[in-house]
């Protein structure tokens, strides 16, 4: 599939303006390659749940011609798109979101990487082949939105600072998913994408993980063999045939290693704030351990005190975290010790909050 954009230079100004004025909680990397994986959204949240789905492309000051594929399956046809400079183009992924449970889409490739319960008979390993490549003739960036209204949330995509073969996988663990039916549950999820044929995955789950029809206990390990664009889908152990919900069972701090790039997006699905009522999906691609710092400034959401909280994973063991909490003042200084792995989290105060560390530490603000 080929398409021509055509320059329209108010969506562009309308782009910048939403950045500059929402504070997007992550950039997207410019570059010419990007891995993605599309997680899996309930169809029961605001139904078609994951849906409307979109990437949208900028262009700096150079035309780029864009090209869209799925490695791993060969019934997705490459969507390309020559996009003029200084523009930003928006293509529908929706077609290949719920095709399981949208008639009119049942033969279409499926985009979404859902966690499988083997043995299935239609895919007896338990890896999807869901992988999306983005490639580009110039530099872009790029950003996968689910547009729903009641369940919205924007992935920006890493580029090369996304692939790595080391990650401490961020959560946030105070907050429970919606329970929806057992058939379209939403759940929180780890999805990997391999960039090469042979990649052999380890998984150390920090509590009690299904992975493709196998449960992996706290503490113990798991090897996934992965061909270039294959996916899988990590998720807490199973409660009731549905993965459990309960934030204290998220994989926080999990690690993941390979052999060989991989991409990893996290997903949180329709999670309830402290509070109960409002529920909301929550996700990102993750960066790479080069990628990741020791000083960051937080500016707090407009979500009420104690609501609005950071995530700090150390990479390394005996990590130091210092917290300048409430505008930095004295009175709301708080330093934790932490391994490799672990996680340590604090309620946003005042109008930001600064946090350093001794070595490299990620951070996740919900």
């Amino acid at each position: 599939m080929k398409v021509k954009a055509e320059f329209n230079p108010f969506r562009g100004i309308l782009l910048l303006l939403l950045f500059a004025v929402c504070g997007l909680k992550s950039f997207a990397q410019t570059d010419t390659e990007f891995w993605f994986v599309i997680p899996d959204v309930t169809y029961e949240h605001q139904s078609p749940g994951g849906e409307p789905a979109n990437f949208t492309i900028s262009t700096l000051d150079m035309p780029s011609r864009v090209t869209i594929s799925m490695p791993a399956n060969p019934s997705f046809t490459p969507i390309i798109i020559d996009i003029p400079a200084n523009s930003a183009y928006i293509q529908s992924m929706s077609p290949f979101i719920n095709t399981a449970v949208i008639a009119s889409k049942s033969g279409n490739p499926d985009a979404e990487n859902q966690y499988k319960t083997l043995p299935n008979p239609t895919n007896p390993t338990g890896v999807n082949k869901c992988g999306i490549l983005i490639t580009a003739t110039t530099p872009i960036s790029v950003y996968y939105q689910i547009a729903n209204k009641n369940n919205t949330d924007l992935y920006a995509l890493k580029g090369k600072n996304a692939l790595g073969t080391k990650f401490y996988v961020p959560f946030q663990n105070l907050r429970s998913n919606h329970q929806f039916s057992n058939t379209h549950p939403a759940y929180s999820s780890i999805n990997i994408v391999a960039t090469e044929d042979a990649t052999t995955v380890h998984v150390e789950p920090t509590q009690d993980a299904y992975i493709h029809g196998t449960l992996v206990t706290k503490g113990s390990g798991k090897d996934i063999t992965l061909n270039k664009g294959e996916c899988i889908s990590i998720v807490p152990k199973l409660v009731g045939g549905q993965p459990a919900r309960n934030g204290a069972d998220h994989l926080s701090g999990t690690l993941i290693t390979s052999d060989k790039n991989i991409a990893i997006t996290i997903n949180d699905d329709s999670v309830h704030n402290l509070g109960g009522g409002n529920y909301d999906i929550i996700g990102d691609q993750l960066v790479n351990m080069t990628s990741i710092g020791l000083k960051y400034v937080v500016l707090k959401t407009q979500a009420t005190n104690g609501d609005d909280h950071i995530y700090v994973t150390a990479t390394e063991n005996g990590t130091t975290v210092k917290f300048y909490n409430n505008n930095g003042n004295p009175a709301d200084f708080i330093t934790v010790t932490i391994d490799a792995g672990q996680q340590a989290d604090i309620a946003t105060l005042g109008d930001y909050c600064i946090v350093e560390a001794d070595k490299k530490v990620s951070l996740l603000q919900v």
